[in-house]
């Protein structure tokens, strides 16, 4: 099994159906308790699920009666492409449609995170993004998949989870037991190769931080708000989501993990569960 993260000018769901022959399904985000349509409603088309409800049938297997989603619920459907990329949704040429796989979950929006933005605060929290990613992995074996293509799952500004983390839990569900073996290869697609949650994730606790500071200012103990030249000059030495994942998933990493010994099998182990 291999696992990747990589950039291209395709889109995540052009990559995902470029084989036709065989049908790989693409992980996207989605609202847990609004249709995609109510979404696009309510919101501008920022996610690549809701580029693919424009170009896709994807809205007819994705009906009001699966919502809201459970908290680890997933959806799979297939879907048919007829459209372009977003930038003027022409109709394909009916030899050009493909059949693309969607697993739409749901992920944790704009957890508690702690100061430094790194980690999440509460271990429910990251316990719940864990037994989604599990959740959905199983899921696409459980159909008979065994490649999968990954979207920016929950990272950019609609959700801020920790990228570090995110990597790490994935990482995680794809060397824990019961996925790999199963799967032939995961692939990150990150339509921004530039996109920095961890950017996202500390500018918001900086101007929160401002707001606080300036309502204290009456106070002889108040400070001033943090000084935004030092804090741009160090958001910008940060890693992209990108970079993150590809050092996560270095071929290195992997390996090592798989080889490290698990104690849980050793024999005196198995022989003293307790």
């Amino acid at each position: 099994m291999t696992s990747s993260a990589f950039t291209s000018k395709l889109k995540a769901s052009e990559v995902a159906a470029e084989t036709r022959h065989k049908l790989i399904p693409q992980m996207l985000q989605t609202d847990y308790a609004h249709t995609i349509g109510s979404v696009l409603y309510r919101n501008p088309c920022t996610l690549p699920i809701q580029h693919l409800f424009r170009r896709s049938s994807l809205s007819a297997t994705l009906g009001i009666n699966l919502y809201p989603i459970p908290s680890n619920g997933v959806v799979v459907s297939q879907a048919v492409v007829f459209r372009g990329p977003h930038d003027c949704y022409d109709i394909l040429p009916i030899a050009d449609w493909n059949v693309l796989a969607v697993v739409s979950v749901p992920p944790v929006r704009r957890p508690r995170l702690v100061p430094t933005g790194v980690d999440y605060s509460f271990d429910a929290e990251r316990n719940m993004v864990r037994d989604k990613l599990r959740a959905s992995l199983l899921t696409c074996i459980a159909k008979g998949y065994t490649s999968i293509v990954v979207s920016d799952f929950g990272l950019g500004n609609d959700y801020r989870n920790p990228p570090q983390e995110m990597a790490r839990l994935w990482r995680e569900a794809v060397l824990s037991d019961t996925v790999c073996g199963h799967l032939e290869s995961v692939t990150f697609v990150f339509e921004n190769p530039q996109q920095c949650t961890t950017w996202l994730i500390l500018d918001a606790m900086n101007k929160k931080n401002r707001g606080n500071q300036s309502r204290r200012m009456s106070s002889p103990l108040g400070v001033g708000p943090l000084s935004s030249s030092s804090t741009s000059a160090s958001l910008s030495l940060l890693s992209t989501d990108f970079e993150i994942f590809r050092l996560a998933f270095s071929k290195e990493v992997p390996e090592r993990e798989l080889e490290t010994r698990d104690h849980k099998y050793d024999l005196q182990t198995l022989l003293n569960p307790s």
